[in-house]
């Protein structure tokens, strides 16, 4: 069967269309995926440097306790109130995460730092608290040191306790010291350097826990992170989860763009071909009427 030359001509406009969308739709398709991985790669990049700070700010804050586990230790753990108390101060004053600093020889706190509102932890013997000894006998028998939490304190707020077992020279155990950090000025600080980067984080400290829990953000936030990276802290693993904060650019405009020019070509071009195909009926017709007269 002939196809007549207007059906023609409309198939041919017709499948110039299809062939521009599909180019069109292609270019755009792989601009998406350049602007992806590239956005991809930026979001690693300011997750790792997000880690990072998380862990440079609780790091620093627990080197210092690690400076007092070895001037107990160059002391054979033997106690100067007059020393002691000076280094106890200077230790806080460096940090505002460091809520008190307890000091307890064979697991008794004998000293704490501040004293005023920490009164009655004088004395508390730490197997005799269920809440914390699994924690202190932990550490004493791997003989490093053990962060855990959140806890909530009963004088209120949520805390992080970092526990390190003290061993003197000769390698007896000699007690331990229990610094108890103030929770929410540490995820405050995490929230700013997240807003800064544009970020939507969110954190446990239980990262292989079947309902962990969740100091930023919750289950849902979690799942849907982008980017999922592992803290390895004493004795303990938390996850940071990460996902860009900013809508990502909606494309359905220019895909419709793109369709409404591969139609509007086609179409002028279909109009371009009926153009001359009436150009050359109306010139054929012409010259008939010519040829009749001048017979």
């Amino acid at each position: 069967m002939k196809l007549s030359r207007p059906v023609l001509q409309a198939l041919l406009a017709v499948g110039l269309s299809l062939l521009l969308a599909s180019v069109l739709t292609y270019i755009l398709r792989l601009e998406e995926q350049r602007d992806s991985t590239a956005a991809q790669l930026q979001l690693g990049s300011q997750a790792g440097e997000l880690r990072a700070q998380l862990l440079n700010e609780l790091n620093s804050t627990l080197y210092l306790a690690s400076g007092l586990v070895s001037y107990l230790q160059g002391r054979n753990g033997v106690i100067s109130q007059a020393e002691i108390q000076p280094w106890l101060h200077n230790m806080t004053r460096q940090t505002s995460l460091i809520r008190n600093i307890a000091i307890a020889p064979d697991n008794r706190i004998s000293m704490i730092y501040p004293l005023q509102g920490n009164e009655a932890a004088i004395g508390l013997y730490y197997p005799d608290i269920p809440g914390q000894w699994p924690a202190v006998q932990q550490a004493i028998e791997s003989r490093q040191p053990v962060l855990t939490g959140p806890v909530q304190l009963k004088q209120g707020g949520e805390a992080l306790i970092y526990r390190t077992p003290v061993f003197l020279p000769d390698g007896r155990y000699w007690g331990m010291v229990s610094t108890v950090l103030n929770l929410q000025p540490f995820l405050e600080k995490t929230r700013q350097m997240a807003a800064e980067k544009d970020l939507i984080v969110s954190l446990t400290s239980q990262a292989n826990a079947d309902n962990p829990a969740f100091m930023l953000g919750n289950l849902s936030s979690l799942h849907s992170a982008s980017i999922r990276l592992e803290i390895n802290l004493p004795a303990s693993q938390w996850l940071l989860g990460v996902s860009r904060a900013g809508e990502q650019p909606d494309r359905t405009l220019l895909h419709g763009l793109a369709l409404l020019i591969a139609g509007s070509l086609g179409l002028l071009l279909w109009l371009v071909l009926r153009a001359a195909e009436r150009r050359n009926l109306a010139q054929r017709a012409f010259l008939e009427s010519r040829q009749r007269f001048t017979q």
